[in-house]
């Protein structure tokens, strides 16, 4: 992201693509990288480390819409170097759903 920040304003602004001609494709290419994603995340993910009751389906979800506000926050940034602080701001997130839905003894 710091070496190619336009990298991430062209995939926030393809993701809302309305044009017919391009739009399947684009969707085309957005889901075939979700289900891509969400098989190794899930396939890497040790669920027994999950509370009772915490659907990691759902937890995904999350971290996929927290994701996707994050590159929307970067691609408003004007400045690159901000960057750093805003994957650690996106790292407290990821503590705190580790602290929300972990089994005490994995965190």
């Amino acid at each position: 992201m710091r070496r190619q920040p336009a990298i991430m304003r062209f995939l926030v602004q393809i993701s809302g693509e309305q044009d017919p001609e391009v739009q399947e494709e684009v969707q085309g290419f957005f889901e075939a990288g979700n289900i891509t994603r969400d098989a190794i995340l899930l396939e890497e993910t040790d669920l027994c480390k999950f509370k009772e009751g915490a659907d990691p389906e759902t937890i995904m979800r999350f971290l996929d819409w927290a994701a996707k506000g994050m590159m929307q926050d970067m691609e408003l940034m004007e400045n690159v170097e901000k960057i750093d602080e805003l994957v650690g701001e996106f790292y407290k997130l990821l503590d705190f759903m580790r602290a929300t839905f972990y089994k005490e003894e994995y965190l």
